[in-house]
């Protein structure tokens, strides 16, 4: 199987996507189309380093912060 093949199936799974960070630089329109489906972690030197997301799951990321920290201020 190719690898583009590789990432189509990823993608539609809704998993998490992997990459290193020369991938990622190497490949970044790809990368940047699959973060607005699913988040893509970038690592340098194998170790998690990056995670990108959409705008939308961003902001849906910090709306559920606003919430937390509004809730937390009441008690």
């Amino acid at each position: 199987m190719t690898k583009l093949g590789m990432f189509a199936i990823l993608v539609s799974m809704s998993a998490t996507i992997k990459v290193s960070v020369a991938e990622f630089q190497n490949n970044f329109g790809r990368y940047a189309e699959a973060a607005k489906q699913t988040p893509v972690v970038v690592t340098r030197y194998g170790r998690d380093e990056l995670v990108v997301l959409s705008a939308a799951a961003y902001e849906r990321l910090r709306a559920s912060f606003r919430r937390v920290v509004v809730l937390n201020e009441t008690t």
